[in-house]
């Protein structure tokens, strides 16, 4: 008698992409703080090294944003339209997510086990990140254009244009990129603590 081996079909298209995201963050991680080392370290005039800032900075928004919205599209509007609604909440989720976070990263690191459970949790925080990040930009080209209104990928260029602009004042850029940033984290920690008391609350023993 032949035992039925069970199916190993997987959704492919789905891991692909999502593999592609995990990549992509990655690498972009990598290449930030060495293009702002470029810019610190390069001989070129001050008048083109801003060019070059603003063109890197907006070429990593539009594609990891793209690669967002290409993977989740629904998920990602549904954010933006969560930010669109209230920004505040998002924001003061997003601050109580990022010390929870910081205090649970500092106990891990105390152990050895903790040490390994840091490394994948530190890509999962990264890819997060990216997704809030793109939310938040997509919900902020929406707001501020009508052509931003009508798809969310021009919404998410509108946006990384806004946002690679005002990262070029200095003190201002990182105020408001640590804002963008924190809402759009807020958004997906809201939202998941959201469901997850749903959850709990339907699997409750209902009293006749």
């Amino acid at each position: 008698m032949t035992r039925s081996r069970p199916s190993s079909s997987l959704p492919t298209p789905w891991l692909g992409r999502t593999a592609l995201l995990t990549v992509g963050t990655l690498l972009c991680l990598a290449v930030t703080p060495a293009s702002a080392q470029t810019w610190r370290t390069t001989d070129l005039a001050p008048e083109a090294g801003i060019p070059l800032q603003f063109v890197v900075s907006l070429a990593i928004y539009v594609v990891l944003g793209g690669i967002v919205l290409a993977v989740a599209p629904e998920y990602t509007e549904r954010m933006a339209a969560r930010i669109r609604e209230d920004a505040a909440t998002s924001f003061i989720s997003g601050l109580v997510a990022l010390i929870v976070t910081f205090l649970a990263a500092v106990l891990l690191a105390i152990t050895v086990v903790g040490i390994l459970v840091l490394i994948p949790g530190a890509i999962v925080l990264s890819v997060v990140q990216v997704v809030g990040n793109t939310a938040a930009l997509v919900a902020l080209g929406s707001v501020t254009s009508e052509t931003g209104r009508d798809s969310a990928f021009a919404a998410l260029v509108i946006g990384a244009v806004l946002l690679s602009v005002l990262t070029l004042v200095p003190i201002l850029g990182g105020i408001v990129r640590f804002v963008v940033q924190t809402i759009g984290f807020g958004a997906i920690a809201g939202s998941y603590w959201k469901s997850r008391q749903g959850r709990k609350r339907s699997d409750r023993p209902t009293t006749a």
